[in-house]
Order: structure tokens, then sequence, then C-alpha cells
């Protein structure tokens, strides 16, 4: 358990720092990434469940601005690959 919750703290460490999730992110999904690290590396149920929250919205506010500004999906660009 600790290693899987260690491993999504480098994760948002690396979303914050290298401004990439999917694409290229934003302010707001960078600042809620930068807040999930430190209180995932805690490693306490209570500080946990906030890094939790906190990488899940950066992840979902992501996605969703993604989608809005009509950002072309993966298929297609060699990111992923349909069979046939």
């Amino acid at each position: 358990m600790q290693f899987a919750v260690s491993a999504l703290a480098v994760t948002a460490v690396a979303e914050a720092t290298g401004r990439w999730i999917v694409g290229p992110a934003g302010v707001p999904e960078r600042l809620l990434a930068a807040l999930a690290a430190p209180a995932l590396l805690y490693l306490e149920p209570v500080t946990i469940a906030i890094g939790l929250a906190a990488l899940g919205a950066a992840v979902a506010i992501h996605l969703l601005a993604r989608r809005t500004r009509g950002e072309p999906s993966l298929v297609g660009r060699g990111g992923i690959t349909r069979q046939a």
C-alpha cells in the first residue's frame, strides 16, 4: 500500500513540474497536483485521502478541459491504436 501511494506521489510531482498529464496541463491541474504530492508522501490516512482527492480532481479537470477546448482525441495520433 505504501509503495502504491508513494508512486502516486511521484506521479503528482511529475504532473506538477512537467506540465503534462495526457496533454499540456494548465495551472489549475498543476496546482492540484502540487498539493497532492506532499499530502500523499506523508502516508497518514487523512493526508492520503486529501492527496488522492486532489490528484483525482487534477486529472478530472485536465480531461474535462481538454474535451471542452476541442483538442483532438488520442486515437489516431499514435497515442492509442484501434484493433480491427
